[in-house]
């Protein structure tokens, strides 16, 4: 019936159940009780053969200007609303309610036929219902009038108040013509052709707003379509059964275990979702426990895990299962692997580099790393040796002073990556001039070189002279050779020297504060940290200076090592560039930076105990974000971690399991060893009668000339008399390559040669040349996609018999087993049943084949590449 808002003189449509009722306008929104209806008509009094003629287009009670806004939408919800109805009603059981809702439905079905084009349905049929004369209205008198609520009876204000229950987006089946409004006038019109999709931005009292591609406007409701809706939504039941199982499909982050580990877990988390709610952003979800188990791999011991290994994971019910793998991983010697490849390329670790004219050899100083990652030294005593040893190369004590000595004649440059990769801060412009973009002046950056200023091999003067008069001699004679020996493998990789604490201003010095050639003594530019003065040499700038790096600086060398692990655990840092720090109010989540710093210092800067709290963080366990980065200072805001592709090493490493299962067992661990051989001219001497780490010791004790003269005397006749057991061409190719790996997969990618030759795999996939802090890259070329197509893949997994995958795939029964075993092993989930009948197609046109051809192309896509 029709009736007139009392406020506004608006006529509305209005149902006739709904007499005294109260309504809300939805031109003024003010509130009034709906008149009762004249007189009932009999509910028999309609004839049968009476059709209701096709509505004549009366308005609704706003303009009904939105009519193709009505089709549309109409058509979207009708078989929702329709379905739901019945579903509705042998859910709810004939309850007033579900009365009221039916008549609704049924209204809406009417009205359908007839916007939709269709006949109007004839009356008679609904003459049979009223024929059972048990007149059900005695059933509600037990039941009074609580039962029924304002909801079904004023379906407009119900949606108003469940704006999420509207759909976020409609695909129009027609070209449809839309009314702009404006302060409830019609100002235009906007056409939108067929096809496109309009995004809903919202729902009130004034109608629907749609946003188009290039405007954005509000449509009028239309009675029957908000009928309608509100109808189908109220219909549905608040939660569903089998969307609750739908939900639970997708994965809960497991809750931090009741630990120390677990609780500093929880703290992380109630910071970031205290960011969160700030921000109004929502959590990404949590991956599932196949994405779960091959993200834990890759983070934790850079490969991914064993078909068995995930297989074992997936079929555990424990619901502290992730907690427990996080704590085995990271206490695994993968961790220790893939932790020396993080080490390697933060401080530049090399086997051998030309230094002054020589080939100088490091495996002593690299062998120091790789131990110090198996054992877990905490951070900061592992940077307080590398800043104050000295001594011989090759002794395991003073093999930490490699870390100076394979930057022999670049004190400078040396500084430099010093204080970027243990303190965040950026120096390399103050070497020449006044750092046009930050506040560090030239005079200052020399007053921190003061420190580790005057630093020179062992027995410089002493060696010195030797070599000059033994360069004297033929190129080819032994003598020659072996002096050119003792000083690339003993004396340049020897350090002696504790820092004198000044140094001279440069020749091209410019700057403000001092002149060419003047002395000015060690000062530290932040934090706090006694000096020098400069007027005499001394012999403790470097223990000075290591106390300032890893005590005095502030917060700087715990937030910038936090920072660091940070982005290995969770892929991108608290801030960016992550070697670059940033004072914790100038990042985007303060707290949480203040946090992890404070963290690291009360774990005493122990990196393993670290890592395992980041992977127990709800953060970590997070859906993986493909999108680029949003933060101010380029983290993502805690939207999940950035997807990206897998390191070099990781790819290889992962490829090594695939061939031969878990490389860190006993059975497969192929551990370079330090190979402690004396090298004469690229050929192994003496072996078993001395060992560089004693010709080392024995040659750098001898401080007297003379003294240093016979004893090289009498080594070149030692080596003369030596049968030359090991001297053959095979063992002098395993001095460039340590091992012969190199040409297999054989051993982990921290065993391999540091960098790996020119042209090996790890090379071609983006392995940083040592030279650069964190050198590698991930960016894909020509070269990588061929050698996954025609090198390493195809020789030792795919076209190797004896790879583990093969030998599986053999045991697999059938086809539909064999397909379940390429996806365990190589994406660490079970295949979808979709994926499953795509890959049966493959193994019915080419079963020979099937097996290899499909591992080739799984081992190139995105999915394998890519850590999720």
């Amino acid at each position: 019936m029709i009736i007139k808002c009392p406020h506004c003189q608006q006529d509305l449509d209005v149902q006739e159940e709904w007499a005294g009722h109260n309504l809300e306008c939805p031109l003024c929104s003010q509130s009034f009780t709906a008149p009762p209806m004249a007189s009932p008509p009999p509910p028999v009094a309609t004839p049968p053969a009476e059709a209701k003629p096709p509505r004549s287009p009366r308005k609704p009670y706003r303009h009904s200007s939105g009519g193709g806004f009505k089709i549309f939408l109409v058509v979207v919800i009708a078989a929702g609303v329709l379905l739901g109805g019945v579903w509705f009603e042998n859910w709810r059981g004939p309850t007033p309610r579900g009365e009221a809702v039916a008549q609704l439905l049924e209204q809406f079905a009417e009205k359908l036929r007839i916007v939709l084009g269709g006949e109007p349905k004839p009356v008679p049929t609904p003459t049979p219902t009223p024929t059972p004369t048990p007149t059900p209205t005695p059933t509600p008198t037990p039941t009074p009038t609580p039962e029924p609520t304002p909801e079904p009876v004023d379906p407009v204000s119900w949606l108003l108040k469940h704006p999420e229950r509207f759909p976020k987006e409609l695909k129009l089946k027609a070209a449809t013509k839309f009314p702009a409004m404006l302060n409830g006038r019609k100002v235009g019109e906007v056409t939108v052709p067929e096809g496109n999709t309009v995004e809903v931005a919202g729902i009130d009292g004034a109608g629907v707003t749609v946003v188009f591609k290039d405007a954005t406007v509000v449509v009028p409701h239309g009675q029957t379509e908000l009928l309608a809706f509100a109808a189908a939504e109220m219909a549905k039941p608040e939660p569903s059964a089998p969307v609750e199982q739908k939900e639970q499909k997708v994965a809960v982050a497991a809750p931090p275990p009741a630990s120390p580990a677990g609780e500093a877990a929880a703290r992380l988390d109630k910071l970031i979702e205290a960011n969160l709610a700030k921000a109004k952003r929502t959590a990404p979800p949590a991956v599932d426990d196949a994405q779960f188990v091959r993200r834990a791999y890759l983070v934790a011991i850079g490969r991914i895990p064993t078909a068995a290994e995930t297989e074992e994971f997936l079929s555990d019910q424990d619901p502290g299962k992730r907690a427990a793998l996080v704590s085995k991983l990271v206490r695994s010697p993968g961790y220790s692997s893939h932790m020396a490849n993080w080490l390697f390329d933060r401080l530049r670790v090399v086997d051998r580099k030309l230094i002054a004219g020589g080939v100088a050899r490091f495996p002593a100083y690299r062998q120091w790393v790789r131990t110090a990652a198996d054992k877990n030294m905490p951070w900061d005593d592992m940077v307080t040796a590398m800043l104050t040893s000295e001594g011989g190369g090759w002794d395991e004590q003073s093999a930490p002073s490699g870390y100076f000595t394979q930057d022999r004649g670049m004190a400078l440059d040396n500084l430099a990556i010093t204080m970027r990769i243990f303190l965040g801060s950026r120096m390399e412009c103050a070497q020449c001039h006044d750092d046009p973009y930050g506040d560090t002046k030239q005079k200052d950056f020399y007053r921190l070189a003061a420190f580790t200023h005057g630093l020179q091999p062992m027995r410089e003067n002493t060696f010195r002279n030797l070599l000059r008069e033994m360069r004297q001699k033929p190129l080819d004679s032994l003598e020659y050779e072996v002096a050119t020996s003792l000083n690339d493998n003993v004396f340049v990789v020897s350090l002696d020297g504790g820092g004198t604490g000044r140094i001279a201003l440069p020749k091209d010095f410019k700057e403000g504060g001092g002149k060419p050639g003047d002395y000015v003594g060690g000062r530290f530019p932040f934090g706090e940290g006694n000096g020098t003065t400069g007027r005499e040499d001394r012999d403790d700038g470097r223990a000075k200076f290591a106390e300032w790096v890893t005590k005095g600086s502030g917060d700087r060398f715990a937030a910038a090592i936090a920072n660091n692990m940070w982005r290995r655990i969770m892929g991108s840092g608290l801030y960016e560039p992550y070697d670059e720090y940033i004072e914790p109010n100038d990042t985007f989540d303060p707290a949480l930076s203040r946090e992890v710093t404070k963290l690291m210092v009360e774990l005493d800067y122990n990196l393993r105990d670290f890592q395992e709290i980041l992977m127990l963080t709800k953060a970590f366990q997070a859906s993986a974000n493909a999108a680029p980065s949003v933060a101010n200072g380029g983290a993502d805001d805690h939207l999940g971690r950035p997807m990206h592709r897998m390191s070099p090493e990781q790819i290889w490493d992962s490829v090594l399991t695939l061939v031969r299962g878990n490389p860190d067992s006993p059975d497969n661990g192929s551990r370079l060893q330090l190979d402690d051989r004396v090298f004469v001219g690229n050929k192994p001497v003496l072996e078993g009668k001395m060992t560089m780490s004693q010709l080392s010791r024995e040659i750098l004790a001898i401080e007297d000339p003379g003294e240093l003269k016979r004893y090289f005397a009498q080594l070149v006749k030692k080596i003369q008399e030596d049968d030359g057991s090991g001297g053959d061409a095979s063992m002098m190719e395993m001095t460039s390559n340590p091992k012969e790996f190199v040409r297999g997969v054989q051993a982990r990618a921290s065993e391999l040669p540091s960098p790996a030759p020119r042209g090996h795999f790890l090379a071609l996939f983006g392995q940083g040349n040592r030279e650069l802090v964190d050198g590698s890259t991930l960016e894909p070329n020509m070269g990588q996609v061929l050698s996954l197509m025609n090198g390493l893949v195809q020789n030792e997994l795919v076209g190797n018999k004896d790879a583990l995958l093969n030998r599986e795939l053999d045991d697999a029964a059938d086809p539909q087993a064999k397909i379940r075993t390429l996806y365990l092993a190589i994406f660490n989930r079970e295949p979808t049943d979709e994926e499953v009948a795509l890959m049966a197609k493959e193994f019915e046109s080419s079963p020979e084949t099937a097996a290899t051809n499909l591992a080739s192309a799984m081992l190139m896509s995105a999915e394998f590449l890519y850590i999720q």
